[in-house]
């Protein structure tokens, strides 16, 4: 486990400014949301399936060209610091997943400050819910459901795993915020929407599953030393708790090209993929 050097609030502003880190940031996005908007154009797809009754409480879900029966599930969570982005900005993943006859499912949540973050919380585990009683619907097999989030969506898809009442099949968690009590302490939480009680309930320790779930952590090599941190601490947590995990540097990768790799089936971060999900190449 990395040493934790107590930050001040200065400090943590700079470690967790991803536009500061990643001056492209804003750009990334427009591409990102341009690929995902071709790919939606071609691909076989359900949008905007409610889980719940917010508007924002809805799913996509993008099948392979020729789904097969019994597919393996992917039920991704987009980061964003619980306040911001959108499910349509990542549909490009399915990309990569339909190679492995992957059906790729895209969440959205409800948002600061509009709403708390318990409600946050149990649209994760209301996503999850909904996956595992519908999902054989779209052919997918709900015995081999995989949840992954990037940056904040990884704690969310965390949580999700954790407080899911069915086993998931694995989890892949990339460059993720598990530990909040930095998040509470920097600008991030300049809108108050985290209390010593929610970092206390929240805690990165208790965010591990009860049962044998393998689990990738994975961050950029550009990655500021606090996403390192929280990355590697999780996957020493989630070791500790009986469970597999792996957490692995990836090269030449900063907190949005990390995210940019997961829709190309030839990148380094597929084929770590591949090692937890457990699907062959067709």
């Amino acid at each position: 486990m990395t040493q934790k050097i107590e930050l001040s609030k200065e400090e943590l502003n700079k470690e967790y400014f991803v536009r500061g880190l990643v001056p492209e940031w804003d750009s990334k996005v427009k591409e990102f949301a341009k690929t995902s908007q071709q790919k939606r154009k071609e691909a076989k797809k359900y949008e905007n399936i409610p889980y719940g009754k917010n508007p924002r409480q809805v799913l996509d879900i993008i099948l392979p060209k020729h789904v097969l029966k019994n597919a393996p599930v992917l039920l991704f969570f987009h980061g964003g610091y619980w306040r911001m982005m959108d499910k349509s900005e990542f549909s490009f993943i399915a990309s990569a997943m339909e190679t492995s006859n992957a059906i790729t499912i895209l969440a959205n949540y409800r948002l600061l400050p509009d709403f708390n973050f318990d409600q946050i919380i149990e649209d994760s585990n209301e996503a999850l819910s909904w996956v595992f009683k519908n999902i054989d619907e779209y052919q997918g097999d709900s015995n081999n459901v995989f949840v992954c989030g990037h940056s904040a969506g990884a704690q969310l898809a965390a949580s999700a795993v954790v407080n899911s009442s069915k086993e998931v099949a694995g989890f892949i968690g990339i460059s993720g915020v598990y530990d909040l009590q930095p998040i509470k302490n920097c600008f991030l939480n300049d809108i108050k929407f985290l209390n010593d009680e929610l970092v206390s309930q929240y805690a990165a320790k208790k965010l591990v599953p009860k049962y044998n779930c393998p689990a990738l952590f994975v961050y950029g090599d550009k990655e500021s030393n606090e996403f390192v941190r929280q990355s590697e601490d999780q996957a020493s947590f989630w070791t500790h708790s009986n469970s597999h995990a792996k957490c692995v540097k990836i090269k030449s990768s900063n907190h949005a090209t990390i995210i940019e790799q997961l829709g190309n089936p030839k990148s380094e971060m597929y084929k770590l993929f591949q090692t937890i999900i457990k699907i062959k190449d067709k």
